[in-house]
């Protein structure tokens, strides 16, 4: 489980209190403001070698870190971070399966097990890199990691949290991105049924949009279908919410082109809300209500995902506006991170054009 770090909500209604207006560059022009947001993010956390490094989450370094500023590298155009974070993931986190192990400190490894959604998105941004870039090599790289994940992160048709969650099926629902996999599955058919399991798998963990998705939850097949428990992190600590993990399954969701995951982000917008200032709350409790008073740009990212999944993309950008301002605010790794993203996925085709 990844530290998260939390926001206070002064510095959230001080910037409600300003107006929280639309700038003109981000109404004008999402593509470029969008971009701007990515190189931000690179500029502020991608060390010359192409380490991403967490300064205000201990100075630690994790493989979500680098495949996330490989993706936004892709969205920025600028192949020399990607290659860079790219082969600094390589000499210091892959493993001989190709998976990236999660953790690194202090010149080394300290956890060597990797985690399914860095694997994941790192298989993805160098697909996209591939292409963006007419980079065949990262194809191949693409591959090898695709490989892994088949291999060790996958039970039955469930990506689960990483090699040590298939027995029992420990899963993580904001690991899932629906996008990489219908990317993946037109290039190899056996990510096909990984792909189609997203509708039935994603109702299972809000209870078909009754409830928030939880941060870690178990899986368990029978014949009428997955069930997903809510539980506390694997080591047990913690409480059963939706906070700064699963807060990201909307924004994936809202990403696919599939017309039924979409829908199924715009089924939770009555449990996170529009208005800026109570959905910026995270954790809530599974039924909506918040379990502190905390605000994090990440939630109004995931409310801007289920309005703009349901068409009201008028609040998608009022709330997207709000996300960028409280991370300026209240700059970190994290919050940076997502409300670039917040940008890229839900008002750019830079990763992926679902017209094509």
């Amino acid at each position: 489980m990844r530290l998260r770090t939390a926001a206070g909500l002064g510095a959230l209604l001080a910037l409600l209190a300003s107006g929280c207006s639309t700038s003109s560059s981000a109404s004008d022009n999402p593509t470029g403001q969008a971009q701007a947001e990515a190189r931000d993010f690179l500029r502020d956390y991608v060390q010359p070698d192409g380490e991403v490094v967490r300064f205000d989450q201990g100075g630690d370094t994790v493989s979500e870190g680098q495949a996330y500023a490989m993706l936004l590298s892709v969205a920025a155009g600028d192949r020399d971070t990607f290659e860079r974070t790219w082969r600094w993931a390589v000499t210091h986190l892959q493993r001989p399966d190709g998976l990236l192990a999660w953790q690194y400190a202090g010149g080394k490894v300290i956890d060597p097990q990797p985690a399914s959604d860095a694997d994941l998105l790192a298989a993805w941004a160098l697909d996209l890199g591939a292409r963006r870039f007419a980079a065949p090599a990262y194809e191949i790289d693409s591959q090898r990691v695709r490989e892994g994940i088949l291999t060790t992160e996958v039970a039955g048709s469930v990506l689960v949290a990483g090699p040590w969650a298939v027995q029992p099926m420990t899963i993580n629902p904001s690991y899932w991105t629906p996008a990489a996999m219908d990317r993946f599955a037109r290039l190899d058919p056996r990510w096909a049924p990984i792909a189609a399991a997203m509708p039935g798998l994603i109702d299972a963990a809000t209870d078909s949009g009754r409830l928030l998705p939880p941060d870690w939850g178990t899986a368990s097949v029978a014949l009428t279908g997955v069930t997903i428990t809510p539980t506390p992190l694997p080591s047990g600590a913690g409480s059963i919410q939706y906070s700064l993990d699963a807060a990201r399954l909307p924004v994936w969701t809202a990403t696919s082109c599939q017309p039924a995951v979409r829908a199924r982000a715009a089924s939770l917008r009555p449990l996170i809300g529009t208005d800026p200032a109570t959905a910026a709350i995270a954790p809530r409790n599974l039924d909506g209500t918040p379990a502190s008073s905390d605000r994090q740009p990440l939630a109004l990212v995931a409310a801007a995902a289920a309005a703009g999944a349901g068409g009201d993309t008028a609040t998608r950008d009022r709330l997207l506006d709000a996300a960028t301002q409280l991370a300026d605010k209240l700059p970190g790794y994290y919050a940076k991170a997502w409300a670039a993203f917040g940008r890229v996925l839900l008002q750019t085709s830079l990763l992926e054009d679902c017209s094509s």
